[in-house]
């Protein structure tokens, strides 16, 4: 059973082993336009049917990567089942 401590890389690696994502790919596209260089990230996998694609730039392809990652961590945890307890406030 996976926790809600798991996440980014980490969460897709026990998702590809336990099968609930397949065809998992990351390319990473150099551009270079007006002297400035960025990489193009996309990440795609496939669940229960269903295609998902993602595609962010930044300066370098560790951020452009880790942004994703962020992004699509919900999308991520749902797969899992992971279920997220939502922290209540404490009285003051």
């Amino acid at each position: 059973m996976v926790t809600q401590r798991c996440t980014g890389k980490n969460l897709i690696n026990h998702l590809t082993q336990t099968n609930k994502i397949t065809d998992y790919d990351v390319t990473y596209v150099h551009e270079k336009e007006n002297f400035e260089n960025e990489w193009l990230c996309v990440v795609t996998f496939s669940t229960k049917g269903k295609e998902h694609s993602y595609v962010q730039n930044a300066i370098n392809q560790k951020k452009a990567f880790n942004t994703i990652l962020t992004k699509i961590n919900p999308v991520l945890t749902k797969i899992a089942g992971i279920k997220v307890y939502e922290q209540t406030p404490t009285p003051q």
